[in-house]
């Protein structure tokens, strides 16, 4: 049987989360950078750290500045790979609190969602309300 390592690079080029603590194992397997540019047809670098930065894809940041992208945001549609469209405006939101947090807090059940955030943004829920999740969390973990 292969180690969990072993496995997630069998299963679509993914890695196990990095570090070893309860919150990388929570996140799950994740893509290194050239993977995911590969994945969502991105010629560069910089492409790729450009949608990081502007919120239209998820890139946890280790201590030692790799970033890896959790598989749990992407979805396969029409032959293409792409962030989940109902996830983007949820990221664009949160940009700017801590990666970390924001890829536990889009995989835990939320007590006012009922759900996680996944489980919202790829159902047919009401997506506005998902949003207004989204401006309230930022505005609480970014406040003075």
């Amino acid at each position: 049987m292969p180690t969990p390592s072993e496995a997630a690079r069998l299963i679509l080029g993914t890695e196990a989360a990095p570090a070893q603590n309860p919150l990388a194992a929570r996140i799950g397997p994740v893509w290194r950078s050239a993977r995911a540019r590969e994945a969502l047809g991105l010629n560069s670098r910089q492409a790729l750290n450009s949608r990081r930065v502007n919120g239209s894809v998820l890139g946890i940041t280790t201590t030692e500045g790799q970033v890896y992208y959790p598989l749990f945001q992407f979805r396969r549609h029409d032959d293409k790979v792409e962030v989940h469209p109902h996830l983007v405006p949820v990221l664009k939101i949160l940009r700017d609190v801590d990666s970390w947090t924001v890829a536990a807090m889009l995989q835990s059940t939320d007590p006012d969602l009922g759900v996680s955030v996944i489980e919202w943004a790829t159902s047919d829920r009401d997506q506005q309300q998902l949003r207004q999740w989204a401006h309230t969390v930022r505005n609480e973990l970014t406040a003075p």
